[in-house]
């Protein structure tokens, strides 16, 4: 993947945000962000408009974002906009947060559950699954009632499936294949 637009912004952001010590501060910069280009597709539209010339996104950017934002995030999201490549925004973040991450020794894990962890049961979780993995774990926590119950973990492209829809979908093959 070494290459696409997604990699090549997300490793200039990185090498810049490295020198800079910023790089904590850029990932939740860049997810707020994502938030208010998921909220406003309109906004996207606009910024990647052929339409408009690129001197007016640029100054509807600063009447958005300036000031609100450090003056790194901004200049990136200039680059974006001047380049055409701001509808590659949220593949770009995701590429920059796994730079981060694998710099800085963190492992992303999707917990799914059918309602949201206590604190203190995620803090367990967490520190189980960090002796396993032998790293620091990021535990993003996706709430799906459709499961049920249990639990279902995703790291990279494994997966552990300990939801009761996943169990009582066993069960009803199991039962199945007996009254067959």
């Amino acid at each position: 993947m070494t290459g696409t637009v997604e990699n090549v912004y997300s490793k200039a952001l990185f090498e810049i945000g490295k020198e800079e010590d910023t790089l904590d501060l850029l990932a939740k910069e860049l997810e707020g962000l994502d938030e208010v280009f998921a909220a406003n597709p309109e906004l996207v539209k606009l910024l990647s408009s052929p339409s408009l010339a690129t001197g007016e996104k640029m100054a509807a950017l600063e009447r958005i974002f300036k000031g609100r934002i450090s003056d790194t995030a901004f200049n990136f999201l200039c680059v974006l906009v001047s380049k055409n490549r701001i509808r590659h925004f949220s593949g770009i973040l995701k590429a920059f947060k796994d730079e981060v991450n694998e710099y800085s020794g963190i492992i992303e894990v999707v917990a799914v559950v059918a309602m949201p962890l206590k604190p203190e049961i995620k803090e367990k979780l967490c520190q189980k699954l960090e002796i396993v993995a032998g790293r620091k774990v990021s535990l993003i926590e996706k709430v799906e009632p459709s499961i049920l119950g249990g639990i279902i973990l995703n790291y990279g492209n494994m997966q552990m499936d300990s939801s009761i829809k996943s169990k009582l979908e066993v069960f009803g093959r199991q039962l199945k294949s007996i009254v067959v």
